[in-house]
């Protein structure tokens, strides 16, 4: 069981802060979320700028809702092209053909980027961020007590190697396994 911390105020939100979130989020402004409240705004932009649980949950919301837009907007692109298509085929097909060209990136005129990296240097990209993905699952679940630990005593060589020997062994696994789908 984690010990509580001194800490722990800054790791939770209030009930009061969890509606200033929605708020936000609503689109209110920080006064006008202040004023509803019943606190100054100074208090909102205190939270937005230090408080790292506000920030975090702002943060973690804000990136649903813009997600939730990113779709709803690729829900209507099938629309759009149709209205696109309809228009090359109307009287004034100039200017569609021109927007659909842009659209499609055609007015820069530029080769897309080659990549030459070899297997080995891709390899070790894979453990990389295998490595990094095992290491923030890893401090996904440390308490903010073993978090400051860890930062005091980073993981040894022999930790480091452990770690992406086991990257590596994963990730030839799974590479092995989705070749073998094909």
């Amino acid at each position: 069981m984690i010990q509580p911390t001194e800490c722990d105020d800054l790791l939770r939100l209030t009930p009061r802060q969890e509606t200033a979130v929605e708020l936000l989020l609503s689109g209110k402004s920080d006064a006008a979320t202040a004023d509803a409240l019943g606190i100054h705004r100074t208090t909102i932009a205190r939270w937005r700028a230090v408080h790292p649980a506000f920030q975090a949950e702002l943060a973690r919301r804000r990136a649903e809702l813009y997600g939730a837009a990113a779709e709803r907007l690729r829900a209507l692109v099938p629309k759009a092209l149709d209205v696109l298509e309809n228009g090359l085929d109307g009287d004034d097909r100039l200017p569609t053909a021109h927007a659909v060209l842009k659209m499609a990136g055609f007015d820069k005129l530029a080769a897309p980027p080659i990549e030459t990296e070899d297997a080995d240097t891709i390899i070790v990209g894979l453990i990389r961020r295998r490595m990094d993905e095992k290491q923030t699952e890893r401090a996904q679940r440390m308490s903010l007590d073993e978090k400051l630990r860890a930062m005091h005593a980073p993981a040894s060589k022999e930790e480091q190697f452990a770690l992406a020997h086991e990257s590596l062994a994963e990730v030839k696994a799974e590479l092995r396994e989705r070749l073998s789908e094909v």
